[in-house]
């Protein structure tokens, strides 16, 4: 029975973990947003009704310790979060987003390994629908042109040429062939890793598991 306790608790934990995971990557989006639009301090005066926003603070916060804001906030606290930080592209968006990633790395597939072949879609498929990629993958953020992170997809493309998915390497080549420009911005994002490191983490694993 206690052994039985245990697993149900660490199940939780972990359920907690992934979603304060989640919670976080989506709030560094926001405050991406604001501080586009602001300085790095908005101040108003005291006694007006107004919020004061310490951008760099609230970075702090939230790139803090996961395990600490895991024993301070009960779950109750933490299911109120989840359902005030829904996914920020719409459905229908997002499936037109999918869509058009998956059209954008199928230019690689010449370049894909002979064992990946038949997995290749089904692997990019994985990919988009884990919850830590959906959360940054669809939202463009500053870039131009296009209705995707494309920096992100193409630090994924470099996380399979490591893991041997793609065969070629060469990023001119792979520049090219998704871009059809070799002087595109993307072409330096396909020789580095996500900079979130859970993101790449689970990244690895989905590749590791297929």
């Amino acid at each position: 029975m206690q052994r039985y306790g245990k697993i149900e608790a660490e199940k939780r934990k972990e359920s907690q973990r992934k979603f304060l995971l989640s919670f976080r990557l989506k709030i560094k989006h926001l405050l991406k947003i604001l501080e586009s639009m602001t300085d790095k301090n908005i101040n108003a005066p005291q006694g007006n009704g107004n919020t004061y926003i310490n951008i760099g603070h609230a970075e702090n916060v939230i790139t803090g310790n996961i395990e600490k804001f895991n024993n301070v906030h009960n779950e109750g606290e933490v299911k109120k979060a989840k359902s005030a930080t829904d996914e920020t592209a719409p459905k229908g968006d997002r499936l037109q987003r999918q869509m058009e990633i998956m059209q954008y790395v199928s230019n690689l597939k010449d370049f894909v390994a002979k064992e990946w072949q038949s997995r290749y879609d089904d692997l990019w498929k994985a990919i988009l629908e884990d919850t830590e990629v959906a959360c940054v993958i669809y939202e463009p953020g500053k870039q131009q042109n296009t209705t995707f992170n494309r920096k992100l997809v193409a630090n994924i493309i470099y996380i399979m040429c490591k893991l041997d998915v793609i065969e070629e390497t060469n990023v001119t080549k792979l520049t090219l062939a998704l871009e059809g420009n070799k002087d595109s911005s993307v072409r330096g994002q396909l020789a580095i890793n996500p900079s979130d490191e859970v993101i790449k983490r689970r990244i690895e694993n989905i590749v590791a598991k297929r």
